[in-house]
C-alpha cells in the first residue's frame, strides 16, 4: 500500500500518540521495564507537548500515512540550532518496517532543512535495532548522554 509522508496537522496527534505508545512499549519495555517505558511515553508524548511541536518554528513534525488513512510512521526534528539538525523521534509501525519508510522519513526531514549540514540524534542504550538502522544511514557514535535516568548513545552524521 502506498505511503505518503506529509506535515502533521492537529488531527494527527491522537493517532501519533497511539503509534508511539505501541512502539514505546514494544521497544523500551524490554530495556527499561514496562512501568518506566509508560512513564517516559506519557511525559514526552503528552498530547499538549505534541501539539506544540506541530507548530514549532524551524522544526518538522511529519507523519507517514497509508492510502487508507492509517498513520504508520512519525518523525520529528528541530533545526533551531542550525546548522545542526536534531532528530528527536523516528518511529515506524512494525507492519511498515523493512520497506524503506524510516529512510524516507529521515530524507524528508533533511530536505525540509537545507540550511543544516550536520545531524544529531540519541538512541537508548540497548536499542540494538535502532542503532543498526542509524549506522546503515551513515551515523556514527560520538558520545553518550543521560536524560531522565536513561543512558543514550549520541550519533551524528554530516550532510
Amino acid at each position: 500500500m502506498p505511503v505518503e509522508i506529509r506535515a502533521a496537522c492537529p488531527d494527527d496527534i491522537a493517532p501519533v500518540r497511539t503509534l508511539l505508545a505501541d512502539l514505546y512499549d514494544a521497544t523500551y519495555a524490554p530495556i527499561l521495564g514496562s512501568d518506566r517505558a509508560l512513564e517516559l511515553h506519557e511525559r514526552w508524548h503528552a498530547a499538549e507537548a505534541l501539539a506544540c511541536q506541530i507548530d514549532q518554528e524551524r522544526a518538522s513534525f511529519l507523519v507517514a500515512q497509508e492510502a487508507g488513512g492509517r498513520i504508520v510512521g512519525h518523525a520529528f526534528a528541530s533545526a533551531v540550532q542550525a546548522p545542526l539538525l536534531f532528530f528527536v523521534r523516528l518511529y515506524v509501525a512494525g507492519s511498515a518496517q523493512r520497506r524503506g519508510l524510516g529512510s524516507r522519513l529521515l530524507d524528508a526531514l533533511a530536505a525540509r532543512h537545507p540550511d543544516t549540514d550536520r545531524t544529531r540524534l540519541y538512541v537508548v542504550a540497548g536499542n540494538d535495532a535502532a542503532l543498526a538502522f542509524y549506522r546503515a544511514q551513515n551515523f556514527t557514535i560520538v558520545g553518550e548522554a543521560e536524560e531522565a535516568g536513561v543512558r543514550s548513545l549520541r550519533l551524528e552524521r554530516g550532510a
